[in-house]
């Protein structure tokens, strides 16, 4: 299915139901597909201007057909960048850093069942760049998550769109109509698929 077929029979404002449509799209990718897009989705973020001058970088662990920015992570390392992620204690979103990439295979999975890392929380002003994960994006940065809003909480935390965000999405899962939005929802600042890198409007941003 293309990203238009997705919004078939759907209601323009029936978010629920299209994270399900767009979850069960995911869940179908293939293991080749997810494993080729994702490293090309990879090296064109450490492409980009903002992940070669952050120092320090809020990555994601992936679950469930996400991209996986773990080669990204690995580039982090090996470019002497301080690499983080997040830890979820109910309703609190924990930012803390893991010290090697070879750590990440003895991550504990937390309460949502996401490998977390252990140590202490830092602060969100500490961080130049946030890696946004996302069930799906539109092209003015809007996404629709797993309904947590866990990111929404973060990114309403940063102060002049800094950090800036970067949401990492497949380009069969870019929708071409805006995503319904809510007061709350907030915007990531660009988008990488695996065909290209968006920059995305300020036209309707919160």
């Amino acid at each position: 299915m293309n990203s238009k077929g997705i919004w078939k029979g759907l209601k323009k404002t029936d978010k629920k139901a299209l994270r399900t449509r767009m979850i069960t799209a995911r869940a179908r990718l293939s293991e080749k597909f997810v494993e080729r897009a994702s490293a090309i989705i990879c090296s064109k973020l450490a492409s980009t201007p903002q992940f070669k001058k952050a120092e320090s970088i809020l990555f994601y662990y992936p679950i469930g057909n996400e991209v996986d920015c773990r080669p990204a992570m690995e580039n982090a390392f090996a470019e002497g960048k301080r690499v983080f992620l997040p830890r979820i204690r109910g309703w609190k979103f924990d930012i803390v850093e893991v010290k090697s990439f070879h750590s990440l295979d003895g991550m504990k999975k937390g309460e949502l069942g996401v490998r977390e890392p252990k140590g202490n929380s830092t602060p969100l002003e500490k961080i130049d760049l946030i890696v946004v994960p996302g069930v799906a994006f539109d092209g003015n940065g809007h996404r629709i998550g797993y309904g947590g809003g866990y990111y929404d909480v973060l990114l309403k935390k940063r102060k002049n769109k800094r950090p800036a965000a970067i949401g990492l999405c497949y380009s069969k899962l870019l929708l071409v109509r805006k995503i319904p939005c809510e007061a709350h929802d907030k915007q990531v600042d660009y988008i990488v698929s695996e065909t290209k890198v968006i920059g995305c409007s300020k036209k309707g941003r919160k």
